[in-house]
């Protein structure tokens, strides 16, 4: 099947949702989710550097190192410069194709405020969109998604697709979470695949957070595996990781 373009008659940037949410000050506060634009992929990066990266339960246990200047542990993908760099390229690569989509604050008289983003892609029945990766961090990520989407889940076999929509990472500011961005941010997806013409969306919840927020969204789970499964299907050392499985919708 050729690869997956997004249709040229459909506006973008496009304004996905909009909602409110009564924070801490007792203020009523205003959010939109929206497609990213080029311009703000430095504030994506750093977003998902500091409030992903470090807390992503993969990520975090990819062998982990200690920080003096911050004195906590981060994750080995953050100090693998190559990891890093190859990120990059695939996050600039799927901002071209218009399947990045962020959250704002809107803040009165002032510059809104970045939230959350969701790097998304639309895999192809025999394109399959994987990051190159040569970095040791990436590799072994890389190593893990293919083996759930591919060999365990087998989505387009099991659901009869030829195409669906995927993603690589949901970010939320710490500041912002508990108060459903997340599940915003899932629903929003949902609109996407709308009106992109797209019939499915996978996504490979990897911790209680994400698992909780997509049954809030009403995904269906499509399988559960335990990370010492993983870890001994894949060869990874996953030692230390926190949750205790895998949920694929």
């Amino acid at each position: 099947m050729a690869d997956w373009e997004r249709p040229k008659d459909l506006p973008y940037p496009m304004v996905w949702r909009k909602f409110t949410r009564t924070m801490s000050d007792g203020r009523e506060h205003k959010f939109r989710i929206q497609d990213a634009s080029q311009d703000m992929f430095d504030e994506i990066y750093d977003l998902f550097k500091v409030h992903f990266m470090t807390e992503e339960p993969i990520c975090s246990v990819l062998g982990c190192s200690q920080c003096i200047e911050i004195n906590k542990l981060i994750s080995d993908m953050v100090n693998d410069e190559v990891s890093l760099k190859e990120m990059e390229i695939y996050w600039r690569s799927e901002l071209r194709r218009k399947t990045l989509i962020v959250c704002f604050e809107e803040v009165p008289d002032g510059k809104d405020v970045l939230v959350s983003c969701n790097v998304m892609g639309v895999r192809t029945k025999g394109n399959l969109l994987k990051v190159a990766a040569t970095g040791r961090a990436l590799v072994a990520m890389n190593k893990i998604m293919e083996h759930i989407w591919l060999e365990v889940a087998k989505i387009y076999e099991a659901f009869n697709v030829d195409k669906y929509l995927s993603a690589y990472g949901l970010s939320v500011h710490r500041d912002y979470r508990g108060i459903g961005i997340g599940v915003e941010m899932l629903l929003a997806r949902t609109e996407y695949c709308k009106a992109n013409k797209i019939e499915f969306t996978v996504t490979a919840f990897t911790s209680k957070g994400g698992q909780r927020a997509g049954e809030k969204a009403g995904f269906d789970f499509h399988l559960s595996k335990l990370y010492s499964d993983i870890e001994k299907d894949t060869g990874v050392n996953l030692t230390g990781i926190k949750h205790d499985c895998i949920k694929d919708v």
